[in-house]
C-alpha cells in the first residue's frame, strides 16, 4: 500500500547572517534546499529525491534590527537572479522576542510547486532601517 495523508517537513537555518535594508538587493538573498530537512536534532537530512513536490505553508524569520524597521516585506524565487518568482511579495510585522534582543516575522503562504531542483531563494526589503537575519525556517508538506 502506498503512503496515504501529509507529512509535514521542516527545513531550518540558523548559521545565516544577511542584512535587508529598505530595497530590494540582487546580491542579498537567503537560500533554502526544501528537500534538506531537519530532524528533531537540529541535524540536516537531505532527502533522496531527484525532484521537489510540496506545498509550502510557513516561512519564518529571525533576526536582528537597526534603525527601527517594524515590517518586512519577503518574496521567494526558484533562481538566485530572481526572474522566477514562486512566492508573491507579502508584508509582516516584525514582532519582539518574548524574552530577549530578536525579532521574528512568519508568513502563511499556500504554495505548491514543483520542479526539478529544490532550491528556493528569499529577498526582502524593510519600511526602514535594516533586518539582519539570523535564521529561517520553512515548513512544508507532501
Amino acid at each position: 500500500m502506498g503512503k496515504s495523508g501529509h507529512f509535514v517537513h521542516r527545513v531550518v537555518d540558523s548559521t545565516l547572517n544577511v542584512t535587508f535594508g529598505t530595497s530590494y538587493d540582487s546580491t542579498k538573498n537567503i537560500f533554502v534546499e526544501l528537500n534538506k530537512v531537519t530532524d528533531g536534532n537540529q541535524k540536516a537530512l537531505l532527502r533522496n529525491k531527484k525532484v521537489y513536490s510540496g506545498n509550502i505553508q510557513l516561512i519564518r524569520l529571525k533576526g536582528t534590527v537597526s534603525g527601527a524597521p517594524t515590517q518586512i516585506t519577503l518574496k521567494g524565487y526558484e533562481d538566485s537572479g530572481g526572474t522566477k518568482m514562486l512566492i508573491p511579495p507579502s508584508t509582516g510585522l516584525l514582532e519582539d522576542a518574548v524574552s530577549g534582543a530578536t525579532k521574528s516575522v512568519a508568513f502563511k503562504v499556500d504554495v505548491f510547486h514543483s520542479s526539478k531542483v529544490d532550491d528556493l531563494f528569499f529577498f526582502a526589503e524593510t519600511d526602514t532601517g535594516s533586518f539582519t537575519v539570523t535564521e529561517v525556517q520553512v515548513s512544508w508538506f507532501e
